[in-house]
């Protein structure tokens, strides 16, 4: 099978992309982080107050931030290989 060779502009922008997509979702698991230091909640707290929604909006910026940056390795990989036809 013959091999296709990206074009350079291709390149450049899977790239860069990969990068945005790497950077944002590793900022994104470091706000995760930083909201949960900052917010100390006790078992007793826990169980009085509405924890259910603040662990829910921490699961889903935690989830985005992870898919960011799988999206952003998977760009990477495959700027680095060859289409096969």
């Amino acid at each position: 099978m013959p091999t296709r060779r990206r074009s350079r502009a291709e390149i450049d922008r899977r790239y860069f992309f990969a990068d945005i997509f790497r950077k944002t979702g590793g900022a994104a698991l470091a706000l995760v982080v930083l909201i949960a230091a900052g917010t100390p909640l006790t078992v007793r707290e826990a169980f009085t107050s509405e924890w259910s929604q603040y662990a829910l909006v921490m699961s889903t910026m935690g989830g985005i931030g992870l898919a960011l940056i799988l999206v952003g390795r998977a760009l990477r990989r495959q700027t680095s290989h060859y289409d096969h036809d």
